[in-house]
């Protein structure tokens, strides 16, 4: 597992986590049948990932499952993320509404969070060093061209 999926791995569950203890703070419950689906969907995405990781080799098809199972998985933390903010009635930013509603400090309080939360993925990227290339490569590799 390269560092960037682990690094986005850590950040999905901080965010489940973050979810979980603000929804048992506020009274809020989630009917398990509602991620049955996805949690199905992602389950059998990481196993397809894993089996073209360990038995039949193909890095291109064990990126594209596992990718595809963490943006699931990210879509439905994000959404519960979003309902929960929403709850606030804006209260993170502004204490007095805008017009009579708390739209814009609600989104603001989101976007807030999602710069802080990338800044936080960029800052470790490089520490850890994702994204340079060790090996001087070509971006691709020249093609032969037929004699006529």
């Amino acid at each position: 597992m390269t560092a960037l999926q682990k690094t986005s791995l850590y950040i999905i569950a901080a965010m489940a986590l973050l979810n979980m203890i603000w929804m048992g703070y506020a009274g809020f419950d989630i009917e398990g049948g509602d991620l049955f689906v996805p949690a199905l969907f992602s389950i059998v995405l990481l196993a397809v990932s894993y089996f073209y990781i360990r038995y039949r080799p193909d890095k291109n098809l064990a990126a594209v499952t596992f990718w595809t199972a963490l943006l699931i998985v990210f879509s439905v933390v994000a959404v519960i993320s979003s309902y929960l903010f929403a709850s606030l009635n804006g209260l993170i930013l502004l204490t007095v509404p805008l017009e009579g509603n708390h739209y814009f400090a609600d989104m603001l309080a989101g976007t807030l969070v999602a710069i802080i939360v990338w800044i936080g993925v960029l800052k470790v990227q490089q520490w850890q060093g994702v994204g340079t290339r060790k090996a001087k490569m070509p971006l691709y590799q020249p093609v032969a061209r037929a004699r006529s």
